[in-house]
């Protein structure tokens, strides 16, 4: 006998000399009792059966945060990686050979990476804050705001969504020391005239 699964797990195997129990579709408690009844079960039946998950497979790993969606400038978003085998099963990995994490992202209006960290003088930081067997936990910080694509790999190929399209990055509050004013109102004025200015709202990273 040979069989193909494909979900892990722990599971009862049921073995019968025959086609089925007499009377089928009456619920599988039942279709048991009907085959122990008929004596259709061999000897020792039900066997335990352990079905292990298979080896990971990047594209079948999924990530999960709110980060793949939206962010504000200049705030810590942490998104978690979970590995799965090619059958969508949970599964784990070697420490001592974990996989090799690779994330950027891909600025939408400037059709250009962004790959410059902000220890570099650019605006984007990522570490990795957790590794486990199963999933490991990275946390983000971007401070442009604008419209992204989000690509995660692992080993070099893309997690399943990735890249993960238009993630917003908005601007943070308004900051008061980067707030500009412009125009002819706040350098003159007389009575009984209206001279207009423009106020621009930027963040602390100036973002508008």
């Amino acid at each position: 006998i040979k069989y193909y699964p494909t979900v892990a797990g722990d599971f009862r195997m049921y073995v019968t000399m025959g086609c089925c129990a007499p009377h089928p579709n009456v619920g599988f408690p039942e279709e048991i009792h009907q085959m122990m009844e008929s004596k259709l079960l061999i000897e020792g039946t039900p066997f335990p059966l352990k079905i292990l998950s298979a080896e990971m497979m990047s594209n079948r790993s999924i990530a999960i945060g709110a980060a793949l969606r939206s962010v504000i400038a200049g705030s810590e978003n942490d998104i978690d990686i979970y590995f799965r085998d090619a059958h969508n099963n949970p599964t784990s990995v070697d420490m001592l050979n974990f996989p090799k994490i690779k994330f950027y992202l891909w600025d939408v209006a400037k059709d250009r990476n962004v790959s410059l960290s902000q220890e570099e003088g650019g605006p984007l930081s990522i570490q990795i804050i957790e590794t486990n067997l199963d999933k490991v936990k990275i946390r983000i910080n971007m401070t442009l705001a604008g419209t992204y694509n989000l690509n995660i790999l692992l080993n070099d190929e893309h997690v399943m969504g990735s890249p993960f399209p238009r993630v917003y990055v908005h601007a943070a509050k308004a900051s008061a020391q980067n707030v500009v004013c412009s125009g002819i109102g706040i350098r003159q004025g007389s009575k009984n005239t209206s001279y207009p200015f423009k106020i621009t709202l930027k963040d602390i990273y100036n973002n508008p």
